[in-house]
């Protein structure tokens, strides 16, 4: 899809953080190891708003945030995605060196249309992540469809990274259905079996209302709201044009809902949630709509800037590898080696040239 004029914005968090929640000092180290996430309800119900349209919006939104200086995000988490949108993504996002982490690109049952589901995209170019297992589980109480998917992937320089998406039933009156679906979700997410996560995150459009918070802060007790310090409205009918014609609403104003969270959890000494963002604020001049009647969230987490130094063995125990040279330490032992090459034949040659030479007699001595 051709480039598009936006209303530009910023969208990245700069508030100072509440102490009891999450250190998120807006601060990028590059030369520390890190993770990046996106999770994005991507609406794509509706023929009226032009779905496929917009999934190329999104796609857009993502890979242009690149020209600020930003890296991809390694991990990309979908919600609303339908057996359409879903080409429009997977041609895109493959092309740019993600792979699913499910064989199946639809998920079974979700082939018909109408249905939405999850997904979730590791980005495996230049060898940011690894696919270690994944799977999905339906919530046995959900009458719309809802489930929840999990993926467990190496980082470089961390380890491994456990990150898990979903979908909770939708509307306020479902507030005790999405209570069992999370605390279903949050075991799931804290289910250890061998070595732990050095972080664990669920992240979604949890549609969570204030007939939720009752039970919130129950159910994710050991867990950081990664937007804790900061909960701007992901669904907001002020700033969001499609929120406002999905309402019928006529001016900029209505209800603004923190639908979509982040939840995590560390192991890792060190490491730090630095950046949080929203994705998707700008809307596109001309088909007059947002990439989403929700907004992305994006969140990074960096590990200690001395751990590059070292490789971090894989989640099975493996022995850690060396750490490769650089560019510089490279050359400098291979200019050894050629030195030390040179001295040898050298010395081969003078070998050779010795023993062409006459030996000579020693004297007789007179008795």
């Amino acid at each position: 899809m051709a480039s598009r004029t936006k209303q530009k914005k910023s969208s990245t968090t700069t508030q100072k953080p509440e102490t009891n929640k999450c250190d998120v000092s807006g601060l990028i180290d590059p030369n520390a190891p890190y993770v990046d996430v996106l999770s994005w309800n991507l609406d794509g119900l509706g023929e009226g708003m032009r779905p496929r349209e917009r999934a190329g919006l999104a796609m857009e939104e993502i890979f242009d945030n690149t020209k600020d200086g930003r890296a991809l995000p390694d991990v990309l988490c979908f919600q609303e995605v339908t057996p359409s949108t879903i080409e429009v993504l997977h041609a895109r996002l493959v092309r740019n060196g993600y792979v699913d982490v499910e064989e199946a690109r639809i998920p079974a049952g979700r082939e018909i249309p109408g249905s939405y589901f999850t997904k979730m995209y590791l980005r495996q170019a230049e060898g940011r992540t690894r696919r270690l297992s994944s799977f999905r589980q339906d919530y046995p109480s959900s009458m719309q469809g809802r489930d929840y998917l999990q993926a467990d992937i190496h980082v470089p320089f961390l380890g491994m990274v456990r990150v898990a998406t979903t979908h909770l039933e939708s509307q306020s009156p479902n507030w005790q259905v999405r209570e069992v679906q999370l605390q279903h979700a949050v075991n799931h997410l804290e289910q250890v079996k061998g070595s732990e996560p050095c972080l664990s995150l669920l992240v979604g459009d949890l549609n969570l209302s204030k007939a939720d918070e009752k039970y919130l802060p129950r159910i994710t007790r050991t867990l950081i709201d990664a937007f804790g310090h900061d909960p701007v409205p992901t669904w907001d009918a002020i700033r969001n044009v499609n929120v406002r014609r999905m309402l019928g609403l006529q001016t900029s104003g209505g209800p603004r809902c923190r639908f979509d969270r982040c939840f995590f959890r560390k192991s890792m000494e060190g490491l730090q949630l630095v950046r949080t963002s929203l994705v998707g604020i700008e809307k596109d001049a001309e088909l007059d709509l947002h990439p989403s009647d929700h907004f992305g969230i994006r969140m990074r987490w960096e590990g200690p800037a001395g751990s590059r130094q070292e490789v971090v063995g894989s989640d099975k125990g493996q022995s850690a590898a060396p750490a490769e040279p650089d560019v510089e330490e490279r050359r400098r032992l291979a200019l050894r080696a050629a030195e030390a090459r040179l001295k040898g034949e050298a010395a081969a040659r003078s070998g050779e040239k010795d023993s062409m030479t006459p030996a000579k007699r020693k004297p007789q001595l007179k008795k």
